[in-house]
C-alpha cells in the first residue's frame, strides 16, 4: 500500500479504543483517516505526480493507496 504509516497510525488509535472501550478513540480514528485521505488526494499524490510524472502514475495504478494487496508489485 502506498500510505502505510497512515494506516498504521489509525489502526492504533482505533486499537487503543477498541482496548479501553472508548468509542470517541473509534470516532478519532475514522475522523483521522478521512482527513488524511483528503490530504493525500488534495496535495500529496498531486506533487508526487509533477515530481516523478508518468512514474507514478504507474505505481499509483498497481499499489493500492490504502489496502494491502494480497501479491507485491514489480514494475516492469
Amino acid at each position: 500500500m502506498r500510505n502505510p504509516i497512515y494506516v498504521a497510525t489509525a489502526t492504533v488509535i482505533a486499537g487503543e479504543g477498541l482496548l479501553i472501550a472508548r468509542p470517541i478513540l473509534l470516532a478519532c480514528a475514522v475522523l483521522y483517516t478521512v482527513a488524511l485521505a483528503l490530504l493525500v488526494r488534495r496535495f500529496e499524490e498531486p506533487l508526487l505526480h509533477q515530481r516523478f510524472g508518468d512514474a507514478w502514475e504507474e505505481y499509483a495504478r498497481n499499489v493500492p493507496g490504502w489496502l494491502p494487496r494480497p501479491t507485491p508489485w514489480r514494475a516492469g
